[in-house]
């Protein structure tokens, strides 16, 4: 006697944990989007929705973050904060945009608790009324995020080369490559400034034509000795400078600047000091 293939229904099953869930469900009531949170997972918008009602939260229409206040000019005009904060984007932001089937593009900024009081001088930058989301990594620290939800954003971004899926190809746009505001908020994002070996340094991860660009902002704009090398690390490219070279560097970015990564700029005052007092 055959067998038969038997139809059946596919229940919709549990993917998370009950901890994961809480974690899923607290995120977007606390603000977060369906798509956001999907996206953070690895998973479909569906799935989420699926959780969220298992776990009876109120799911939002598409359109019921569109409705948050901010200042989508924000990026329109040149200033010390918006060149800054286009540089910070590019290194450590994130633009999501309808391709990843979210209903409008996203502007994301999620930084750990160490820089929380970074987010929340970006969303005032953007006057948005956002809530600020407490979520945990993947190490099970605490992380601060933002979604702010502006086609208008994401254009004006777009202009100076932020955009989706950029860490291996980023490459500053429209000039703003020769702005020392906008790379001081890249060193911000994904450089590192301290000391090696007891000289001051300062470095920066990214993209291998940001890299250049850095680098010739720097022959022409503070030392034209300048002959730092842009090197492969893994899978992305790094670009360093000691002693002199690195002081210089760092006083042309920090010095008399109004808006820096608040322990970064910390480092940068005092490797300046001490060197004044040598």
């Amino acid at each position: 006697m055959g067998t038969r293939n038997t139809p059946f229904k596919v229940h919709h099953l549990r993917i998370f944990n009950v901890e994961q869930e809480k974690e899923i469900t607290k995120r977007y009531t606390s603000g977060m989007s369906a798509n956001n949170i999907a996206h953070q997972y690895g998973v479909e918008r569906k799935t989420i929705i699926r959780t969220l009602r298992r776990n009876n939260a109120i799911v939002r229409t598409s359109s019921a973050s569109l409705r948050l206040p901010h200042n989508g000019h924000a990026f329109n005009k040149l200033t010390e904060e918006s060149a800054y904060w286009i540089g910070f984007l590019m290194a450590d932001g994130c633009i999501l945009s309808r391709r990843h089937n979210v209903p409008a593009s996203k502007v994301v900024l999620r930084l750990s608790e160490k820089d929380k009081s970074h987010v929340y001088r970006f969303k005032r930058f953007l006057s948005a009324k956002h809530k600020i989301v407490i979520s945990r990594n993947k190490y099970g620290g605490l992380e601060y995020g933002i979604a702010i939800t502006s086609n208008m954003l994401v254009k004006d971004l777009s202009k100076y080369g932020v955009g989706p899926r950029k860490s291996f190809t980023a490459k500053a746009l429209s000039g703003i490559e020769h702005n020392r505001h906008f790379w001081r908020g890249v060193i911000d994002g994904d450089g590192s400034i301290g000391t090696h070996r007891g000289h001051a340094c300062i470095s920066l991860n990214g993209s291998k034509a940001l890299l250049k660009q850095f680098k010739q902002y720097i022959i022409v704009a503070i030392s034209p000795q300048f002959g730092g090398a842009v090197r492969p690390i893994k899978n992305i490219f790094r670009i360093q400078a000691e002693c002199k070279i690195a002081r210089s560097i760092i006083d042309n970015l920090y010095a008399q600047c109004n808006i820096a990564l608040p322990r970064k700029y910390a480092i940068s005052k005092r490797l300046l000091r001490e060197h004044h007092t040598q």
